[in-house]
């Protein structure tokens, strides 16, 4: 049941703030072959709260935190670099965790479950060049994304306290993957075939904490039953 709920995705308005991922955020020089080649930037350009329509007599008032998100990949490297725009999805669910006394991240109190890849469509037939489906960046150049996602939550009053979404302060945790499928065998070839036009670039960008204020209102939307997605800007 929570794989399918965990699907249901809303949009609403509130605006947001800048955090930047990275494939790589070690300190001090690396070789030049572990260094960040890419820089991205989330937007958080909206949020909002919602009930799904489909309740579970068991399990009343599931529904789910909506976020309305604005990606900008940007090639800080000194080469042109070759992205999937198709394939650039969350690799989990986001993740809201409690602020320990100290002001870090603490337990994750909602989120985290994986994204199942159920109706997408993996980028076909590969051509002896990158297609419509992907972007080469040259060196400064970006690529900005929009994205909708959902985290699945409970609201009071709920038979699973664990998932309750309460009003207060919390970390965002947020991560993206590039390439649609975790086995490297096909990105190692294109990568080879496509060498002339640029770098394949198939790493992970995770977003560091983000602080992110919840305020659940009184009274709570139905959430549109859609899927979350990319599109370019």
């Amino acid at each position: 049941m929570f794989g399918e709920y965990a699907r249901l995705l809303a949009v609403a308005l509130l605006f947001g703030t800048l955090l930047p991922i990275s494939g790589l955020a070690k300190r001090g020089r690396a070789p030049e072959s572990a260094r960040p080649r890419v820089r991205s930037t989330i937007e958080i350009a909206s949020q909002g709260y919602c009930l799904d329509p489909r309740q579970d007599s068991d399990n009343p008032r599931l529904g789910s935190l909506g976020l309305l998100l604005n990606l900008r990949v940007e090639n800080i490297s000194d080469h042109p670099m070759t992205l999937c725009k198709k394939c650039i999805e969350m690799g989990e669910e986001p993740t809201l965790s409690l602020v320990n006394s100290d002001g870090t991240p603490g337990q994750v109190r909602n989120g985290g479950m994986n994204i199942d890849m159920f109706g997408y469509d993996r980028p076909g037939k590969y051509s002896n060049r990158p297609e419509k489906n992907y972007v080469i960046l040259k060196p400064g150049e970006n690529l900005n994304l929009q994205y909708r996602a959902g985290i699945l939550v409970t609201y009071h009053p709920s038979t699973i306290p664990r998932m309750v979404l309460n009003s207060g302060n919390y970390f965002l945790g947020i991560s993206f993957r590039t390439w649609w499928s975790e086995k490297r065998d096909t990105s190692r070839a294109l990568a080879r075939k496509w060498r002339a036009y640029g770098e394949l670039y198939t790493g992970i960008l995770t977003a560091e904490p983000l602080p992110i204020r919840v305020d659940v209102p009184e009274k709570l939307a139905v959430c549109p039953l859609n899927r979350g997605q990319l599109s370019p800007n």
